[in-house]
This record gives C-alpha cells, sequence and structure tokens, in this order.
C-alpha cells in the first residue's frame, strides 16, 4: 500500500515523542507505488501539505538520473550513486502537468501524484515506467538515456491547483495549463521522438489547441478591451499548436494530415508562413497531390515572402526557393517523360522495321552465342566423362617417361652439335673445308690416319 506523506494528528494514548518516531519511520520508508518497479521515498515533508488528487493541476521541479543496473537491493545506495555520479539526463526544471493527463512519464506522475504539496521525495523506476526500450537523447550537458535503462527522479511539489476550485476554470488558468501541455509535447517532440514521444506530442499539442478553441468560442462579440490579451494569447497557442501538430506529421510522412493541420493555421492566420512553408512541404512530398496543388501552395508563400525581409526571415526564403526549385524540376522532368511516351507510342513505320531488325540480329547474335557456350560445354563434359574412365597413375607414368626421353634427345643433340663444331676445327685445320669433305677424303684413304 502506498504511504505517502500525511498530516499528523495525535490520537488518543499517542505522545509527541511517539508521532516523532513514526514520522522518522515514514520519512525513512521506500514506498512501493507499482510494487518493486516503482517505488518512492519521500525525504522531506510539510504537514498540513495538500495531496493531488485526479484532474489536479500541479506544478513541480523535477531532475532525472540514469541508474547503473538494478537498484532493488540497496536502493538508498542506488540513489547516493546516480546524485553522487552525476549521471543527469534531466536537468532540475519547474514543469507542470494534469493528474491523469499522462502529459508526462508514467513513473513521474505518480510520483507527483502521491506526494503532498512542498514535499520532496526520491523515485527509482523501472525503464518501463520511464523511457522503455527507446530511452532518451541527450545534450552536450545531460547524458541519454539508454534502451531498457532505469531512472531516478528527484520530484518537489511546488503548488497544486485543485479542479474543483474556482480559479481552475478562468481563462488565464486555462491559458497556462494549455501552455504547460505545448512545452511537455515540444520536449518529446525533441527528445523522445522514437518511443512515445510522436504519440504523447500529437495528444498534447491537439489537446493544447482544443482547449483555446473552447476558450476562444467562450469569448464575447464584440470582445471587451481587457479581454485583447488574453485572447491573442490564445489564438497564438492555438495556431501554434497546429503549427506543431503539422510539423509532427511532417516528421512521420503523413503529409494528408499534416496539410490538413497548416489549413486550419492559415484560416485563422493567412499571413502565417510558417504554416504556408509545411503546407508547400507538405503538398510536394504527398503522393497524392498535383502539380498544380504544390504550385498554388508555393506561391501563396512567396506572396506572403515578399512583404517581409530575408534578413528577418532567411529559413522560409531558403526553404521556400528549393521547394520552387524542385517543382520545376519535376516538371521538366515530366514534360520529358511524356515526351519520350510519345515517341514510344507513334512511331513510325521505318523506326519501326529498323527497331525489329535490330531486336533481330540481337537475337541471332544472342543465339549464336548461346549455342557456342552449349557446345563448350558439351565438349567440357565429355573431355570430363573421358578422364573419369582412364587410369591417371598410367598416364603420369608414360609422362614420366615421356620426360626423360625428350631430356636424353635433348642431351644427345647437345652432343651432336659439339661433336660437328669439333668435326669443323679438325677440317679447318688439315685445310679441308668442311666436315663433309674431311668424310669423302677418308673414304677415299687419303689423311685416314690422322683422322
Amino acid at each position: 500500500a502506498v504511504k505517502p506523506w500525511r498530516n499528523w494528528k495525535m490520537g488518543e494514548g499517542e505522545s509527541e515523542e511517539t508521532r516523532q518516531d513514526d514520522t522518522k519511520r515514514d520519512d525513512s520508508a521506500w514506498n512501493d507505488l507499482m510494487e518493486s518497479d516503482l517505488v518512492m521515498k519521500v525525504y522531506e515533508g510539510v504537514e498540513g501539505g495538500k495531496m493531488a488528487e485526479m484532474g489536479d493541476f500541479l506544478s513541480i521541479e523535477v531532475s532525472g538520473y540514469v541508474l547503473e543496473g538494478d537498484y532493488k537491493d540497496d536502493k538508498d545506495a542506488a540513489v547516493r550513486g546516480a546524485t553522487e555520479g552525476g549521471k543527469k539526463f534531466l536537468d532540475k526544471q519547474r514543469i507542470s502537468l494534469t493528474i491523469g493527463d499522462s502529459d508526462v512519464a508514467p513513473a513521474l506522475e505518480m510520483g507527483a501524484k502521491f506526494l503532498c504539496e512542498g514535499g520532496k521525495a526520491h523515485v527509482l523506476s523501472h525503464s518501463k515506467f520511464a523511457y522503455g526500450a527507446t530511452g532518451r537523447l541527450g545534450t552536450e550537458s545531460l547524458v541519454s538515456v539508454k534502451a531498457l535503462q532505469n531512472v531516478l527522479y528527484d520530484i518537489a511539489v511546488i503548488s497544486v491547483l485543485s479542479s474543483s476550485s474556482d480559479q481552475f476554470t478562468t481563462k488565464e488558468s486555462q491559458i497556462e495549463r494549455a501552455a504547460a501541455k505545448k512545452m511537455l509535447a515540444n520536449d518529446c517532440y525533441a527528445n523522445e521522438w522514437d518511443g512515445m514521444g510522436k504519440s504523447r506530442a500529437l495528444r498534447l499539442y491537439a489537446k493544447a489547441a482544443d482547449m483555446m478553441s473552447s476558450l476562444l468560442a467562450e469569448f464575447p462579440n464584440p470582445i471587451p478591451a481587457d479581454l485583447h490579451d488574453t485572447r491573442f494569447k490564445a489564438t497564438s497557442l492555438v495556431i501554434d499548436c497546429l503549427n506543431n501538430v503539422g510539423a509532427v506529421h511532417l516528421r512521420s510522412r503523413d503529409y494528408g494530415k499534416a496539410k490538413q493541420a497548416c489549413a486550419r493555421v492559415i484560416e485563422l492566420d493567412r499571413q502565417n508562413i510558417k504554416a504556408l512553408c509545411r503546407a508547400a512541404h507538405a503538398a510536394m512530398r504527398d503522393p497524392a497531390s498535383t502539380y498544380e496543388e504544390s504550385d498554388l501552395a508555393i506561391s501563396a508563400a512567396e506572396e506572403v515572402l515578399e512583404k517581409l525581409s530575408p534578413k528577418d526571415h532567411p529559413k522560409p526564403f531558403i526553404e521556400v526557393r528549393r521547394l520552387r526549385h524542385d517543382l520545376t524540376k519535376r516538371k521538366r522532368q515530366y514534360k520529358q517523360q511524356q515526351k519520350e511516351m510519345s515517341k514510344k507510342m507513334f512511331l513510325s513505320q521505318e523506326d519501326a522495321d529498323q527497331k525489329l531488325a535490330k531486336e533481330c540480329l540481337n537475337g541471332a547474335e544472342d543465339d549464336r552465342e548461346t549455342k557456342e557456350k552449349r557446345d563448350s560445354s558439351i565438349l567440357k563434359r565429355y573431355w570430363n566423362a573421358f578422364m573419369e574412365t582412364q587410369d591417371m597413375d598410367r598416364w603420369k607414368r608414360y609422362w614420366r617417361t615421356l620426360n626423360i626421353q625428350l631430356f636424353i634427345m635433348f642431351l644427345f643433340s647437345l652432343w651432336q652439335k659439339q661433336h660437328f663444331a669439333s668435326m669443323r676445327k679438325y677440317a679447318s685445320d688439315d685445310g679441308h673445308d668442311s666436315p663433309q669433305e674431311l668424310s669423302t677424303q677418308n673414304e677415299g684413304g687419303e689423311h685416314s690416319s690422322e683422322f
């Protein structure tokens, strides 16, 4: 059972010392919010502090730290290790949330719900109640929350605005709650996109826009002078939230819904360059859009930019110019494709005959190459079959004998060459012209003894 900080009342038989001892015991205890996967420890409480209920609007200060390993064995040691190690993923900041609207991670919302106004607590959370299997992005000064990583929240409840109070329904309070949802949605868009951030950001933006649209419908007509500022804030929130809805749909490549969100913005503010640029961007990338629709969207943005200075709005100028260049290029490519298709559809008879003859020649060449490959494969197959039937050892012996014979013949040719060279030398010494002449004289008996 959850045991949040409570207001102590001395009952019968209860002394001041007993109350203080009980307070210390509750202050030092870890309370299970979701069994051991989500636990909370109140380290500073305020007597008489108001507890939040469903629908109440809270303002809290929160810091976030990543945990290494499991915290269930020694929770206090896990808190010390996280805070002293400085592994902070969420710097100390003030945020506002509505209990029950799922504006933040479940661990953070439950920790704030069970903490009284003015109280401070540590909340140890399993990853499934924090950032799940996707984690949270970090910055240069803050670490990232890895996938399936447990976290620690340090929470302090600053104020609690009851949903049953008269202040809750005032125009200023509604604007404050809508602005808080917008800020939380911006954080989801920037740091938690891969997880539940996309759906949560869309829900928060849409909820804030609906709240402000309902508020604007309540304004009298004509609007009193003292409500002009309030109406301006509400209108600005509606436009900003719908613009951000369009940005979320663009990032998730849902271009149809992005165009719808931008169209709602343009209905409220026809000069809103951000909505016009995003509408043009969505029209360019939506497969269902036509070139005429894209051209109209870009032209509307260009018409508004003509009244603005490029120095004051450099990004819209660059984006619209790029979109216009892309559209012109696509139109040119489309026209080229149409010309090529027309040529293919209306080929002359001569072109058709030439194309048919070329295809026949190519087909004959392919048949010749195919036949050569087939014949080559047949010869190779026959050769392999012949080699499989032979006695390879016998062929090796024959080859070795042939090599020896060739070597002997080579030696004999060298000897013969040397022999004829010697005969020429003897012949030249005796005055004979050639070895043949010497042999003839030898047969006649002359100079036989010398030979």
